[in-house]
């Protein structure tokens, strides 16, 4: 049980709390109250993680069944799945970017065309088409990337064609929003893989690490085109710094002050997407009175509204995590929501040796917990969707099963 990437989770969140509490930046550092409240939540989270670890570990794993590993063949029983998965997504990206004209325009014409100050915000000008991007090929796009990944792993070899197929999926959406959110996932994937490695896997070779670097590359040419300048002293301090220390100061603005934060909804906030996807087709059908909003769509919309934080700028958008929890029960909401994810990704990280859906969960679930000090992952159009095309990758998974309890389990 290799606990590194567990561990890089709760040093990234303190290190940016670090970053912020000593205002580095030129964004008032949140309250000692708020700083508190993070650091239940990181103790809420080793708690669930440790139990996981001392106290049932032991019956997780002397569990009967195993995948072997060693045996490729299971990958290739869902093969078929992933090149559906990513013919389908790369003819749609395609689609989207013909109509967004993305092709007739200039790089510059067309950065400005999606981000400058006069953006229209619709994107393809179609805005059906826009919203099915965002919730099923973007999680389609996650998906295969992980799977790719695990299939890396699983065989400790590469397969130059999924891998780059994947790597195009990921490039398209990214230039047709332009937006770099997707590549910084595919960037922490990849990290945690090679952090969770033994030392003779291929995740450790020069190979994919050039492919590791060369993400990093495209994420900060993203980040200087964003920003507009070779400043690089400036740009580290807004890209990462601010853009990873920002959501406790917006955290605390709103625990502060009188918003919507204080006004609970009961696991709305967390789980409350579902009831997004079918607002929107009753909405297009003209079936529901536009007063209403779900909480989740609340959530964002408030979070979109730009507030200054101490400095000349106002910002918006970074709610973390920790807002989604808070709303939902208060301070008890946060505790909970931490323990949840060290039980989670405690039990996940025993059963990745012994189940291939089990393996993508925990290395997206990992990538997630970096996500989340940015934006809630269940404010996210894609979060849930994710879990569904990988259970669809395991429906056709061949897993081997033991008939009785294995004589010794090698342990990690």
């Amino acid at each position: 049980m290799n606990d590194k990437p567990f561990v890089f989770v709760i040093i990234w969140w303190l290190f940016w709390q670090l970053v912020n509490f000593f205002e580095v930046t030129d964004i008032k550092a949140a309250s000692l109250i708020t700083n508190f409240i993070f650091l239940l939540m990181y103790v809420s989270m080793v708690l669930g993680y440790l139990l996981v670890k001392t106290t049932f570990r032991p019956h997780l794993d002397n569990a009967w069944g195993k995948c072997d590993f060693s045996v490729s063949e299971k990958f290739f029983s869902s093969e078929r799945v992933n090149y559906i998965y990513l013919i389908v997504s790369i003819v749609i990206l395609v689609f989207g970017l013909y109509k967004s004209q993305a092709f007739s325009l200039s790089f510059t014409e067309y950065f400005l065309k999606m981000r400058g100050v006069d953006a229209l915000g619709v994107v393809t000008g179609i805005s059906a088409l826009d919203n099915f991007i965002k919730i099923f090929i973007v999680p389609i796009v996650i998906a295969s990337t992980v799977y790719v990944m695990s299939g890396i792993r699983s065989t400790n070899k590469i397969s130059w064609v999924k891998t780059i197929w994947s790597l195009i999926n990921v490039l398209l959406f990214s230039y047709l929003f332009q937006v770099n959110y997707i590549l910084l996932l595919t960037l922490f994937l990849f990290m945690f893989y090679i952090i969770d490695s033994q030392l003779e896997s291929i995740y450790r070779s020069w190979v994919l690490k050039l492919v590791f670097f060369i993400i990093f590359i495209l994420v900060s040419m993203s980040a200087i085109n964003r920003y507009g300048s070779f400043d690089i002293a400036a740009i580290i301090l807004y890209y990462p710094a601010t853009y990873f220390s920002l959501s406790f100061s917006l955290f605390d603005y709103n625990l502060s002050n009188e918003t919507i934060l204080h006004e609970y909804t009961y696991g709305l906030s967390s789980f409350g997407y579902f009831s997004v996807l079918p607002f929107m087709l009753f909405k297009a059908a003209g079936l529901l009175d536009y007063i209403y909003m779900p909480i989740v769509m609340e959530n964002i919309t408030h979070n979109n509204e730009c507030v200054f934080l101490g400095g000349s700028k106002c910002y918006n958008a970074f709610g973390s995590v920790a807002f989604s929890l808070y709303r939902d029960l208060g301070v008890f909401g946060v505790a909970v929501g931490g323990f949840f994810y060290g039980v989670t990704i405690g039990y996940l990280n025993i059963k990745k040796h012994k189940s291939v859906i089990a393996e993508m969960i925990y290395f997206y679930l990992l990538a997630m917990g970096i996500i989340g000090i940015m934006v809630s992952p269940f404010d996210l159009p894609y979060f849930w969707f994710v879990f569904i095309f990988i259970f669809i990758y395991s429906l056709k998974i061949k897993t081997l099963k033991t008939s009785s309890p294995p004589s010794k389990i090698m342990k990690s």
